[in-house]
């Protein structure tokens, strides 16, 4: 009887758990759904330290002034995975493989946006806009 409950009590913690979103702080790597994921910053060193890694895509969120947009969730799919991450910065680096792609990012206070983009060979990066957000409506980072 007590396994029994003790084996009840764990398996909505499991269930919950694999429910749950990685959120990443930045400058935090980590093993997102097998992925390798960095979640950056926009200063300097922030960025020449998301280049020396050599990721082949770096998603980018800015608002409708071009200001840089943190605390995102984003979810990537394709290539037979879906993988679902949060950032508190506004850029997300991705080891993915080549192939075709589509990413959600979702900001407070606008709507998701939806783009499409392959990886192949060399990096680039994926700017996702919300022209909806100006200036003084989100985080500068």
């Amino acid at each position: 009887m007590r396994r029994m409950l003790l084996a009840a009590a764990v398996v909505p913690l499991l269930v919950t758990g694999a429910l749950a979103q990685t959120v990443l702080q930045v400058n935090q790597i980590a093993d997102v759904q097998g992925v390798r994921t960095a979640c950056g910053g926009a200063s300097l060193e922030d960025q020449q330290a998301m280049s020396a890694q050599a990721y082949p895509i770096v998603l980018k969120l800015a608002g409708a002034n071009g200001q840089w947009l943190g605390e995102e969730r984003l979810t990537i799919s394709g290539h037979g995975q879906s993988i679902s991450v949060g950032c508190e910065g506004p850029w997300v680096a991705m080891q993915l493989p080549p192939g075709r792609y589509r990413a959600t990012a979702e900001v407070k206070g606008a709507s998701p946006k939806t783009v499409s983009f392959a990886v192949g060979e060399g990096g680039h990066d994926v700017i996702i806009r919300f022209p909806e957000i100006v200036e003084g409506g989100a985080q500068r980072l």
